[in-house]
């Protein structure tokens, strides 16, 4: 998968929990990275099929009916229900064609919707509360160049934390709004900060605050305006927030993205989200958020298993090169895994098989938006202690076999 393409949808997915109408642009973006022709994120309920679309890029005439009778005898949520943890599930390979043929699912709504072929995901299990992603279409898996569930795998994540902030500020949207968003804001590792359409900050986490303070020449100015060091570059983020404070002819409100360089020239990363709730007046016109991946050290390597499928070790290698690509080589990472150089040569190969990407700097880049700049907490919960290193008795690396 293209990192650029990658991290273009997961803008649209972060933007989906602040800025209303947003989630349909995400689900069309999901659709055709994954290779479907419609998305939708769904909540359905225990064995009755009680069933709430949300977050819609399908036909309402069918979604009515598939809330009405047919989540009751949907095939692949029953598969999705009887697993555990955050899976993705390609239809093809729970249905076969015989059973199509046969089931009154798939003759009777799947088919005649153009919706024979999906692949689903769990985006959260709260009891027996299921909410869950499709991407649906008429073309089976063997017309696509990639596993379906495979490329949906590395969205769930942030599937799952845009949904979590959705509902927090959902809940905090009567009195008390403003505490709940920054709260709400608090919860992502990543820095972020609310401004205003000319950059002035009214609200930065802790780890925007950390960024702004420790001399990568992104600062706050005596005004409180966000500054980067380069100054066509600050030109380029004037430009996004005038897009994300203004509605274009359309009614729209729309953020972007863009490259940016520390103050030692190595690059980072700049989002510019529209802050869509109405509750929150001019000095929250948008969340800035900024990606750092040569501070990004130490990403965890059970969310890099959990996101690409990586092994114990494979997950070890994608963490220890990203964390040393800002100034290190191979020969430095190796070294400090305790394994010969071919051997870390060919457990990277696998990671950048099982990613997608072909570049060290590619997957610096998209390990940095896969760790989505989100605790592990999305609920809300202190994990400032919480250690999610490789457990002390898992085996060092050794020669793939």
């Amino acid at each position: 998968m293209d990192p650029e393409q990658y991290a273009d949808v997961v803008d649209r997915i972060y933007a989906g929990a602040t800025v209303p109408g947003a989630w349909t642009d995400a689900m069309r973006g999901l659709a055709s990275v994954v290779g479907g022709d419609v998305a939708a994120v769904l909540v359905s309920g225990p064995a009755e099929g009680r069933f709430t679309p949300a977050n819609i890029a399908l036909d309402e005439a069918a979604l009515q009916a598939y809330g009405e009778r047919y989540a009751r005898i949907d095939p692949v949520v029953r598969a999705m229900r009887a697993t555990t943890g955050r899976v993705a599930i390609d239809g093809d390979d729970v249905v076969t064609a015989a059973e199509k043929r046969r089931s009154e699912f798939f003759a009777d709504w799947a088919r005649p919707n153009g919706l024979e072929h999906c692949v689903c995901g769990v985006v959260d299990r709260s009891g027996a509360i299921l909410t869950w992603v499709v991407i649906a279409g008429s073309g089976p898996r063997s017309e696509r160049s990639e596993d379906p569930a495979d490329v949906l795998r590395p969205f769930l994540p942030h599937l799952e934390r845009a949904v979590a902030v959705e509902r927090r500020l959902d809940r905090e949207a009567g009195a008390g709004w403003r505490a709940g968003a920054i709260a709400t804001i608090d919860l992502l590792g990543a820095a972020v900060l609310a401004v205003d359409a000319d950059g002035r900050v009214a609200h930065a986490n802790a780890a925007a605050a950390d960024l702004l303070g420790r001399g990568t020449g992104v600062h706050v100015d005596r005004c409180g305006r966000l500054l980067l060091p380069v100054s066509a570059e600050q030109d380029g983020l004037r430009r996004l927030l005038r897009r994300a404070a203004r509605c274009d002819d359309s009614g729209t409100r729309l953020g972007g993205r863009m490259r940016a360089h520390r103050a030692d020239g190595l690059p980072c990363y700049v989002h510019v989200i529209p802050f869509g709730v109405a509750a929150a007046g001019p000095d929250w016109a948008a969340l800035v958020v900024v990606t750092d991946p040569v501070e990004g050290r130490g990403v965890p390597p059970d969310v890099l298993r959990a996101v690409f499928g990586l092994t114990p070790a494979e997950a070890i290698v994608a963490a220890a090169v990203t964390a040393e690509h800002a100034g290190g080589g191979l020969d430095r990472v190796a070294e400090g895994l305790g394994v010969s150089l071919s051997t870390l040569r060919v457990h990277l190969q696998h990671v950048f098989e099982k990613t997608g990407v072909h570049r060290q700097a590619d997957l610096a880049r998209l390990v940095t938006v896969v760790s989505g700049g989100f605790r592990d907490d999305a609920n809300g919960a202190d994990a400032a202690g919480r250690d999610l290193r490789p457990v002390p008795e898992e085996p060092r690396l050794r020669p793939p076999r």
